[in-house]
């Protein structure tokens, strides 16, 4: 479980450049890191590589002996996300693709699948597609924001989100048997 005191000890010791604490820090955040870093990334390669960029910033902002975060959770997730973006604006080789955010709709999908189904669908989807999903769906992101924070428009964001629940919609077809469901109305 995460307890935010014993972070906050390793927190201190970590200000000190003290390896072990670094290392203890590291063991005891791992499992949750990479786990938001999967959501944000292809494959779990990238989400490796997103998670070490984001403990690299995690330590420098130690070393800087800045003060710890109050909520060292939140602000570990908040870190991650925006290691992913940047990684995601490093991979494209073409100007962003336009994506799209509004609520995810309620429907019977989400009570059938369980969080490795939902897992597992999003890494289908385009990266483009998979970052305003997620942003939006799961951080709570305005389109403005994602916007902001990606580089492109609010229209562009609006359509990939679009295209991101279409896409997901299809995926999860075989999840559903609409036809037994509708004779059973």
């Amino acid at each position: 479980m995460w307890d935010d005191t014993v972070l906050h000890d390793l927190t201190a010791a970590c200000s000190r450049s003290d390896a072990a604490a670094q290392r203890a820090w590291y063991t005891y955040s791992y499992a949750y890191g990479i786990t938001v870093a999967l959501y944000y990334s292809s494959n779990r390669e990238e989400a490796q590589e997103v998670l070490q960029d984001s403990y690299l910033k995690v330590f420098a902002h130690f070393a800087k002996g800045e003060p710890a975060p109050a909520h060292h959770r939140s602000w570990f997730r908040r870190i991650i996300i925006n290691t992913a973006i940047d990684y995601y604006r490093r991979q494209q080789r073409r100007s962003l693709v336009v994506l799209i955010t509004s609520p995810f709709s309620h429907n019977r999908a989400i009570e059938t699948l369980d969080a490795a189904d939902l897992y597992r669908l999003t890494q289908r989807l385009p990266s483009t597609y998979r970052m305003v999903f997620n942003l939006h769906v799961l951080e709570g992101y305005s389109h403005p924001e994602i916007a902001r924070r990606l580089g492109i428009s609010i229209g562009t964001s609006k359509s990939n989100l679009h295209k991101a629940r279409t896409q997901l919609q299809r995926l999860a077809g075989p999840y559903f048997n609409l036809d037994n469901e509708l004779s059973n109305a």
